[in-house]
């Protein structure tokens, strides 16, 4: 009932001048009303001098109540689907007015204007379903239009945390750098340097304070690897793709593992999002590499091209079984590849993962720019 309501208000004469001349100026208007001129001449083909057996639908059978019901729908469904809903009610009510004059003349009165009120009913009910339709139509347009803006509200936040977690990163790396990694390379010269002038000291003491040297460089080494990886100093001086050697360089060694490292299509800047985004992606395949995999060897190709940027990071190690979709990663256990999946999806880029248990991975990534 609220939709026929609304309907009916939705009915009224609202549109300006220029509307309605643009309006009439629609050739399917035009032609809904030809049609509807065509449906009237049955009606008064007596008056027209017409014999009733020489129009076609006479000729092949139909009696002139089927013509009407036939014919006067058509405009009117026509109108409504071309031009719209008012149209459609106002062709239902030319076709009223234009069947009206032949129902009292009539023998059977009655069933005339029977005939003619249910053929504008239906006209009427017609254009109802058709408002119907084109308001769950709308409608649904509308709930996708929410959501898209939900998935784009929710695509910038991730975006914005994800770069206040690298600029966080960049501070603590910073600080790691010019502050914790002085203060220990000060300690392991001091202490280097103790050694060294203190020949009295016994061999015990001696071999003491070598091994504790040794302890304090091999943690100098892991701060300043750590510092590295939470944000690489090439990356933000020059670029990508010598950050990305280094990174091959480093996992290579840290590893054991023979890591290839090939670049296709000329190497360029990309925007620093973009850049700290890939960076991120081949780091973590790497450090799932040399973790978990087992393998033997591995490869990293990138390509770059105007428009695109596409790289693989493939292996030769264990595998495993891919779950059904990417949100089972977290679940079966695949963090990493998890990460890797949303940082993709952050610059609207392309994941394919092809593995199984035995034959190794391929890790496939295509973004644009």
């Amino acid at each position: 009932m609220i939709r026929v309501v609304n309907f009916v208000k939705d009915l009224r004469i609202t549109a300006t001048k220029a509307e309605f001349l643009e309006w009439i100026k629609r050739w399917q208007l035009w032609l809904a009303f030809l049609i509807i001129v065509g449906a009237t001449i049955p009606q008064y083909s007596d008056s027209l001098n017409i014999s009733d057996n020489l129009l076609p639908w006479r000729l092949i059978g139909f009696e002139r109540h089927t013509v009407e019901r036939i014919f006067y729908l058509v405009p009117i469904a026509y109108g409504a689907i071309t031009i719209g809903i008012r149209t459609g009610m106002l062709l239902s009510v030319i076709s009223f007015c234009s069947m009206l004059p032949r129902v009292f003349p009539s023998q059977e009165t009655l069933d005339t204007l029977f005939e003619v009120l249910l053929v504008t009913a239906l006209g009427f009910l017609f254009c109802l379903f058709r408002k119907i339709q084109i308001d769950m139509k709308e409608q649904k347009e509308r709930d996708l239009l929410v959501v898209r803006k939900m998935q784009e509200n929710q695509h910038f936040y991730i975006r914005q945390a994800v770069m206040a977690q690298e600029e966080e990163r960049k501070r603590i790396s910073r600080e790691l750098h010019d502050d914790t990694v002085q203060v220990l390379g000060g300690l392991s010269r001091k202490l280097d340097n103790f050694i060294r002038k203190n020949a009295s000291l016994t061999k015990d003491d001696l071999s003491f304070l070598k091994d504790l040297h040794e302890q304090l460089n091999a943690g100098l080494t892991e701060v300043q690897r750590f510092s590295q990886d939470l944000r690489p100093s090439l990356l933000d001086y020059l670029g990508l793709f010598a950050a990305l050697r280094s990174l091959v360089n480093k996992a290579s060694e840290h590893y054991g593992l023979p890591i290839e490292f090939e670049i296709f299509g000329g190497e360029r800047r990309l925007p620093p999002e973009s850049e700290i985004l890939i960076f991120r992606i081949i780091q973590e395949a790497l450090s799932n590499i040399g973790r978990h995999a087992h393998a033997t060897t591995a490869k990293v190709k990138i390509e770059s091209l105007d428009g695109k940027t596409s790289f693989c990071i493939t292996d030769d190690g264990c595998g495993f079984d891919l779950p059904e979709s990417v949100t089972d990663l977290p679940r079966g256990g695949q963090l990493g590849l998890a990460g890797i999946s949303e940082r993709v999806l952050l610059m609207r880029g392309e994941l394919n993962v092809q593995s199984a248990v035995g034959i190794g991975t391929t890790i496939s990534v295509e973004i644009p720019d």
